[in-house]
């Protein structure tokens, strides 16, 4: 104890003469929590545990170590102070709590704050955002929602940008009805690019792509100063929306009037991304090469670029250039776009040599292994390898992936039985996934003709052209001599 005290002395600010300066001086220093000790022991020491300025600086260092022992010991700080606390000290614990592992227990310091007597305690502008970021993080939209009734109580709906934000983000990512988040957008008299690039990405979480798209065309009518945020989402939009000429028309609008932009490596991956997901690899590559700085992002668009279209060598070849040309090693996103080559070369060597690699070069082996696992379901079912198939999902749930529920995994290898004239097989998956209680998500698949955006989800008994749809169906497998859909177990 003795040597950190000496290791106190030697953070201490040369200036610092006075006890209040010499430990104001600690608090304001990255401490580790050894040092975060003996600095609470020079307060005690020095009587400043009676003033609540004091004590909400030294809160605040021990919310700053970050990880469960320093919350705690701010919360033993608190418990065991004489001096009352005030907003400052529970904004910190309420902003620590709401980023780290217990959220619940930022909800606890928020009621605690609502309840004190002490005037300097109340909620401030700062308290209300902190206070929705742990109700984002739990998630807990019934909270969130009893928090923004106080908001708008006490007036700062209408008046504080920060809050608005926090409220906007609330309704965006903790409830599945979209219509209630774009009624908030709407509400706000001052409406800008941050709150537009949050209800775009609410809409692209929640599949209305397209409409984030529309959205984002309805904002620059409106004369929306857009920043590369929104530039960013209203491509990401596009690439989930399949909607070529919109993305095409952004680009556009970039050389045009803000060609800055294009410098921005995350605009860049997302026009990458748009044009090889909108069947342009060839726009693609173009973007990519006119880039004037590339990142690991710009690298694993490329990737996944060319890994879409089915060009293996050519997203190795990428890899290979990444490191020989950047001096950059792929990371977890590049390794993802790396796994969708899988199917190919997998099968090849049974899943092992590639499926470790990717494992080993990732930073998560179960999800990378995972991932491969995944891809090599889907190859062994192109090449109709039945043995090999049982095998990845014997072991895909053996780890666990995705809880050991992912309903993928079953109508693949069901697929995988059918195809190989297994139909017994293939009943009894289908009767697994009915009896585990496994809904399996309806595929959705998007088309663009002439401008306009046509959406055709599996089984869809209410699309207006549903009986032309139908009709050319029946045409393409009488052709293909497919097996009527009533035989597959369906």
């Amino acid at each position: 104890m003795e040597s950190t005290f000496r290791e106190i002395d030697g953070i201490v600010h040369k200036g610092a003469t006075t006890p209040w300066q010499r430990c104001m001086s600690l608090v304001h220093r990255h401490l580790n929590e050894r040092q975060l000790h003996a600095a609470h022991a020079l307060f005690l020491t020095h009587g400043l545990c009676h003033n609540t300025v004091a004590i909400s600086r030294l809160i605040l260092a021990a919310c700053s170590l970050g990880g469960g022992g320093g919350l705690f010991y701010a919360s033993l700080i608190l418990r065991h102070s004489v001096a009352p606390p005030n907003s400052f000290i529970y904004n910190s614990l309420i902003h620590a709590h709401a980023r780290g592992a217990d959220p619940y227990r930022a909800l606890h310091y928020f009621r605690l704050m609502l309840r004190s007597p002490n005037p300097s305690a109340a909620p401030n502008h700062h308290s209300y955002p902190f206070a929705l970021a742990a109700c984002i993080a739990i998630p807990s939209f019934f909270s969130g929602t009893q928090i923004h009734s106080l908001i708008v109580r006490n007036g700062l709906a209408s008046a504080d940008h920060y809050v608005q934000t926090a409220a906007l983000r609330l309704y965006t990512q903790t409830q599945n009805d979209i219509s209630q988040a774009q009624k908030l957008f709407d509400e706000f008299s001052q409406r800008d690019a941050v709150h537009l690039d949050i209800l775009m990405t609410g809409y692209i979480r929640h599949g209305f792509a397209a409409e984030a798209s529309c959205l984002f065309q309805d904002a620059l009518a409106a004369g929306f100063e857009l920043d590369k945020h929104v530039i960013t989402t209203a491509l990401t939009a596009c690439s989930h929306a399949g909607d070529l000429k919109q993305g095409n028309w952004i680009h556009s609008y970039l050389v045009e009037k803000h060609s800055d932009f294009l410098k921005d490596t995350f605009i860049g991956s997302a026009l990458i991304s748009m044009y090889a997901k909108c069947g342009c690899i060839d726009e693609a590559v173009k973007v990519f090469d006119t880039a004037p700085e590339r990142n690991s992002f710009l690298w694993a668009a490329m990737v996944g670029g060319f890994a879409v279209h089915g060009f293996a060598n050519d997203a190795i070849f990428c890899l290979s250039r990444m490191q020989d040309e950047d001096g950059l090693r792929p990371d977890g996103i590049t390794i993802r776009c790396h796994v969708c080559l899988l199917p190919r070369r997998c099968v090849v060597d049974n899943g092992g040599q590639a499926c470790r690699r990717a494992e080993a070069d990732s930073s998560n082996a179960d999800e990378a292994f995972g991932f491969c696992l995944g891809s090599l379901l889907t190859g062994c079912r192109i090449y109709s390898n039945v043995e090999l198939a049982e095998l990845a999902a014997a072991e895909l749930q053996s780890i666990a992936w995705n809880d050991g529920n992912d309903e993928g995994v079953f109508v693949q290898l069901s697929n995988i039985y059918m195809n190989a004239n297994k139909r017994e097989d293939a009943r009894r998956i289908r009767k697994l996934i009915g009896m585990s209680g496994i809904k399996k998500i309806p595929a959705c698949s998007a088309i663009e003709v002439d401008g306009e955006i046509s959406s055709f989800v599996a089984g869809d008994p209410v699309h207006p052209q549903r009986v032309q749809i139908w009709w050319i169906l029946n045409v393409f497998m009488d052709h293909a001599g497919v097996i009527e859909m009533e035989d597959m177990g369906f």
